[in-house]
């Protein structure tokens, strides 16, 4: 075989592997998210969550597993995450659980929650709800002390 049609056939057999590559999805798998959070309803504390893919599609159908680490021989609760791949399930106050998800390829995450009502030292907001981001609140200070730095250089001079 002439060195051209070699190397021309190398060629082609690797320019056929890189376009068949991508074509196996399937047998890729993919990551998954979990978010969970305690929240106070008229009705109690329960733990919501979403459990999503890497891609950011719904993991519906999956199964969620919550053990309460306060209370270790409570027995675990278990249920499966709705189309939209979120789930709910009461918790007490004052409990620190495990959610765990397992997926379908075997692929499993898992989160601590802790359900706590707000307390004085926080000023009875939930995490992350309220107040200025920090960037903003130095920006502020640092523009209020301009006036006085502008002040007292107009006064000496």
């Amino acid at each position: 075989m002439p060195a051209c049609t070699a190397r021309w056939l190398r060629s082609w057999l690797t320019a056929a592997l890189l376009l068949l590559v991508p074509w196996q999805g399937p047998a890729w798998a993919h990551g998954m998210h979990l978010q969970a959070a305690a929240a106070h309803t008229e009705g109690g504390w329960l733990i919501r969550g979403v459990l999503s893919y890497s891609d950011d599609s719904a993991a519906a159908g999956n199964y969620i597993q919550i053990e309460n680490l306060s209370h270790p021989d409570a027995p675990a609760l278990a249920l499966q995450t709705r189309a939209d791949g979120s789930f709910e399930l009461p918790a007490l106050a004052g409990q620190r659980y495990r959610v765990t998800a397992q997926g379908d390829e075997g692929h499993t995450t898992a989160t601590d929650v802790l359900v706590a009502p707000a307390t004085a030292s926080d000023g009875g907001h939930d995490e992350g709800e309220g107040g200025w981001p920090i960037y903003a609140v130095l920006a502020l200070i640092l523009l209020a002390s301009l006036l006085p730095a502008h002040w007292l250089r107009r006064r000496a001079g």
